[in-house]
């Protein structure tokens, strides 16, 4: 029983860091991309995008340089 919970974790945690990596390099592609345009592009909801984005946030993956309306997705440094 607790390896069956491991394997979901392990997949849980893999899955996240796919989820990353994908925000990432729509991020790259496009540094003015919009909340609403990640969502659309990976097929999930608003929410799970707003979601991926504050967590990547609260890790120092990314942040946002300038407003809503006219700002940009910044990589940090230190980030492959």
């Amino acid at each position: 029983m607790y390896s069956e919970k491991h394997e979901v974790a392990r997949k849980r945690i893999r899955k996240c860091g796919e989820n990353v990596e994908k925000v990432i390099q729509i991020i790259k592609e496009k540094p003015d991309v919009t909340i609403k345009e990640i969502a659309t592009r990976l097929g999930k909801s608003n929410r799970w995008a707003e979601e991926q984005i504050r967590k990547m946030k609260e890790q120092k993956i990314i942040r946002r340089v300038g407003p809503d309306k006219g700002g940009y997705w910044e990589l940090i440094k230190g980030r492959k």
